[in-house]
């Protein structure tokens, strides 16, 4: 046999292996019940916070630069917004976000209720931005709410990044 040939046997085998492991992970994997649509959202985002407003100051390179003020998860029905502020790895390409704002089941809801959506496009230029989820139009009702945030133009299974979830408390 020369030694061509081994080398040839040699890698057909090696690969065998490797695709035979391949195959066998791959049902484990897709019957994983881990729905990390429903986690809070990472990879794309170095932060993401629920605040009652936010803070602008200028980059070395004089682009703004937002930070949460008074972080928060718990809310009363009072405020007129909530800001979903966050920071996001460089990128060449400009970012379109989307957060969908829902009111969780419960209290006679069978299902979440979608209230809105809410985008804003960044250029490549920024790396840090806002959703503001403006009070509904039927006022925070006191209960748990979530926001599905989304990367891209429209809303699809395959754009969510993660979700948020925080609550409205009756006011004192």
């Amino acid at each position: 046999m020369t030694r061509n040939r081994l080398i040839e046997r040699t890698m057909g085998v090696v690969l065998a292996v490797l695709l035979s492991g391949t195959i066998d992970a791959l049902p484990s994997f897709a019957e994983s019940s881990d729905d990390s649509t429903d986690a809070e959202p990472k990879g794309f985002f170095t932060r993401i916070e629920l605040a009652h407003g936010y803070k602008t100051a200028k980059d070395v390179f004089q682009t703004d630069r937002y930070k949460p003020d008074r972080p928060s998860t718990v809310f009363t029905p009072d405020v007129d917004a909530i800001y979903v502020v966050f920071e996001i790895l460089p990128r060449e390409n400009p970012a379109h976000i989307l957060g969908q704002l829902f009111l969780e089941k419960g209290d006679g809801r069978p299902s979440d209720t979608l209230l809105y959506e809410e985008g804003v496009y960044l250029q490549t230029s920024q790396d840090s931005g806002f959703l503001e989820l403006a009070r509904p139009t039927d006022g925070w009702v006191p209960g748990n709410y979530k926001i599905r945030i989304h990367i891209g133009e429209r809303v699809t299974q395959a754009s969510q990044l993660g979700t948020l979830r925080f609550k409205v408390v009756p006011s004192k």
